[in-house]
């Protein structure tokens, strides 16, 4: 059984009014405010308050609201996809306005690095934020490191496993020569040559994608979500990172 809240109708539009004055008054924390609203205002027009007053929406939005149906359908339909994307792709969970105040006390450099770690740590604790909490354990925690006897660094240590990449798109090669010996049989007259070849390439490219490139430049190495903690990423991830901290890692020679 779920241990979530269930709130009033008129609690909802309290909070949801509440969001909407501080999304104006404050710019600090007004995305916070803005998801709260639409939360709010979607969980309004689920549970038919418009109904229940007989009003139709537009009219109970303009009404009791004080937005627009055009506008409130625009929030509804941003808050939606919001949770679809966040159930679909994991995305990492809002920072709270009190981790962020912290995170502004942090030196620049360090300052990714310990965001990271503490979304990594909300993650675990299926946290809908990121809270001062996971800041302050982020900050406190110690970077790891590599055992006394193995002096690699995370890139060496994928450029070590790399093999596994290089076998497999031999592999695809030597298929892709026995396709064509294939199509030159009977057997293969109704195989679609173009489409087995580009799919071929297809996963041929994707492999490629996947070779270590260089130290991840969002944590330096130290494993965070951009890396999928390992550490390293590959080139087209280093090449869209931001030039200063691109700049300041290790690539492959």
């Amino acid at each position: 059984m779920s241990d979530q809240v269930v709130l009033s109708v008129d609690e909802h539009i309290r909070l949801f009014k509440e969001n909407m004055t501080e999304s104006m008054d404050h710019a600090e924390g007004v995305r916070d405010s803005w998801r709260e609203a639409a939360m709010h205002l979607a969980a309004i027009k689920d549970q038919g308050a418009h109904r229940a007053l007989k009003m139709p929406w537009s009219h109970f939005c303009e009404q009791k609201l004080g937005v627009t149906e055009n506008w409130a359908g625009k929030l509804v339909r941003g808050h939606r996809l919001l949770v679809e994307l966040t159930a679909e792709q994991k995305l990492p969970p809002p920072v709270a306005e009190k981790a962020t105040r912290l995170l502004k006390n942090v030196e620049p450099k360090k300052r990714k690095k310990v965001l990271a770690e503490a979304k990594r740590m909300a993650d675990a604790d299926q946290s809908k934020t990121v809270s001062a909490k996971h800041v302050t354990m982020a900050l406190n925690k110690e970077p790891p490191k590599l055992p006394p006897d193995d002096t690699r660094d995370s890139l060496q240590l994928g450029l070590d496993s790399e093999h596994l990449i290089t076998d497999l798109q031999k592999r695809l090669v030597a298929i892709r020569k026995d396709v064509e010996t294939l199509l030159e049989q009977p057997m293969g007259g109704f195989i679609d040559k173009q489409r087995i070849n580009g799919e071929l390439r297809s996963a041929w490219e994707t492999l490629k994608f996947g070779r270590p490139y260089a130290i991840c430049p969002y944590c330096g190495g130290d494993r965070c979500q951009s890396c999928r903690q390992l550490g390293w990423v590959p080139k087209p991830i280093w090449s869209a990172s931001p030039t200063e901290e691109r700049e300041a890692v290790r690539v492959r020679k």
